[in-house]
């Protein structure tokens, strides 16, 4: 694991919890993304990525996510500024957010939603490099300790974007649990989070087609 110490974690999850009143659940892990965790974890890796070319994989061992057409009921979202795009339903809402690495929430009632961030991070990560980041996004995961992995956190790339997947439920603050697809895609210095959630858990295994529909939407690699 990175070199993050306990107190930090401890300020990355209180951060969390201060952020999370349980009708806004959606940013579960993201705030930490800004937090000590991101920022010393980073500067760990980025030497390692530096200094270890031995634990290189081939990119073709990566799988990628197969590029999905918008469907005719999906509407697609732009952000100028960062340079990607994503469509969803036309019946989800877009919620406004404070946080301006926020770009995107949308939601469909209290049940499912989508929240895409896009944060500094320093690191420049390839297919062939991404095992070195497991560590960043391990811990970036598990800074909630509520968090519960459903599998094994699957690494991808998502166009042209390389990153890790989890599929993960949490307990939310008033003790029922929810679950999360959570993407994390590293481009040049930036790191671009895709957080589906469903609520209650017992919802994710009817929303994941929908979810990974939606991931197939994502652009997010320069042209």
């Amino acid at each position: 694991m990175s070199s993050t110490g306990p107190s930090d974690r401890a300020r990355g999850t209180g951060r969390l919890r201060a952020a999370l009143p349980s009708t806004k659940r959606s940013r579960l892990i993201l705030a930490v993304v800004a937090g000590v965790v991101l920022r010393v974890g980073a500067i760990t890796i980025g030497r390692l990525i530096v200094s270890s070319p031995a634990t290189e994989q081939s990119s073709s061992s990566v799988p990628s996510v197969t590029a999905q057409v918008d469907p005719p009921d999906f509407t697609r979202f732009r952000d100028t500024e960062s340079g990607f795009s994503i469509a969803y339903p036309k019946a989800w809402s877009r919620r406004l957010s404070d946080d301006p690495q926020v770009k995107l929430l949308v939601t469909r009632g209290r049940a499912t939603s989508l929240l895409v961030r896009v944060a500094p991070v320093g690191l420049d990560v390839t297919a062939e490099t991404l095992p070195i980041v497991r560590d960043l996004t391990d811990n970036l995961v598990r800074a909630d300790g509520r968090v519960q992995l459903l599998k094994e956190p699957q690494p991808l790339v998502l166009d042209r974007l390389p990153g890790y997947r989890y599929d993960y439920t949490f307990d939310t603050a008033s003790g029922s649990p929810g679950a999360h697809v959570h993407y994390f895609l590293f481009r040049g210095g930036q790191l671009i989070t895709l957080v589906f959630q469903a609520l209650p858990a017992q919802r994710f295994n009817d929303a994941l087609p929908l979810f990974d529909q939606i991931a197939a939407t994502f652009r997010g690699a320069p042209a």
